[in-house]
């Protein structure tokens, strides 16, 4: 597959010319010079942290609570489970170096996405960041993962159909064992409706630390693979608050009642939504995420 550099704000970014995420990249942020390495990649990262309105849409309530996790533990992690390009994580580092704080960033893809992420992590300076090029899932071993060639953001394994390839499946918490790193952390979890799975694998560091997490939901996948959608959402109520940021991204809506709490569209569920999962028992949260917040 060809791969072009473009532009993702200041970073320079490797994608696939053929994937349906390059399509939407305008067309003046294409073919980037590779010159602009010398003059302003990595640059500035360490030294200006990003407004919350210059962040990515879904990145902004991460913003919060990393920021909160800064101030509130000596010592965290940040673990993004489907990393795609990488820009996601980029922006939650920065946001960890405007506020100071010290912790430990992992990274993890198994799509076809993955052969770039560490290149642009490498590019644009971000060399804390350590990529892992696995799935994360509930155990540690080999699973298929169903490729779409032409859209690197829908690479799955739950639910697919079409062409499939083996891919290495790690637990998170062997992973983070592994690491020297059971500790608090910040979670965003976005892997086309195995998210489930992914907390299956991560639940001694659930039961052990204040884990805040940002997942993708899908009722439909759910469902579709055998999960009633309704009883997972009530399971993480008990522990959880729940605040929906939704398919129109603009304030984080609480979820009071399982999928009765997630707005729908035109009397629907919407096909997916991002929920932003907050421990009962992390403290000092709610002067941060009120003024976010409607309904």
């Amino acid at each position: 597959m060809a791969v072009d550099l473009v532009r993702d704000r200041e970073y320079l970014i490797l994608a696939y010319i053929e994937d349906q995420w390059y399509e939407r990249v305008p067309v003046h942020m294409r073919n980037a010079s590779i010159y602009d390495f010398a003059r302003e990649v990595g640059k500035t990262h360490a030294v200006t942290g990003l407004t919350f309105e210059e962040l990515d849409p879904r990145t902004q309530s991460f913003e919060l609570l990393v920021a909160h996790y800064c101030r509130t533990f000596p010592k965290f992690n940040v673990c993004d489970v489907g990393s795609h390009y990488g820009v996601f994580m980029m922006d939650a580092v920065r946001v960890v170096e405007a506020n100071s704080g010290e912790a430990d960033l992992f990274a993890f893809d198994a799509g076809i996405a993955a052969d770039l992420t560490w290149r642009n992590f490498e590019n644009n300076g971000f060399t804390t960041i350590k990529f892992t090029h696995a799935a994360v899932g509930p155990m540690n071993g080999h699973v298929p993962m169903f490729i779409d060639a032409g859209n690197s953001e829908d690479n799955r394994l739950v639910n697919g159909s079409g062409a499939s390839v083996p891919v290495r499946c790690i637990r998170l918490d062997t992973y983070l064992e592994q690491q020297n790193a059971i500790r608090p952390s910040c979670v965003k979890i976005d892997v086309q409706g195995a998210e489930p799975a992914v907390m299956a694998g991560m639940t001694s560091l659930l039961a052990s630390q204040p884990v805040t997490m940002q997942i993708e939901m899908a009722p439909w996948a759910m469902r579709k693979s055998g999960m009633d959608p309704i009883a997972f959402l009530d399971e993480l109520l008990v522990n959880y608050t729940i605040f929906e940021i939704g398919a129109l991204r603009q304030h984080l809506r609480h979820v009071h009642d399982g999928l009765g709490g997630i707005s729908t569209i035109d009397g629907e569920w919407p096909y997916w939504t991002d929920l932003l999962l907050i421990p009962r028992s992390l403290q000092g949260v709610e002067q941060l995420i009120a003024p976010h917040v409607t309904g």
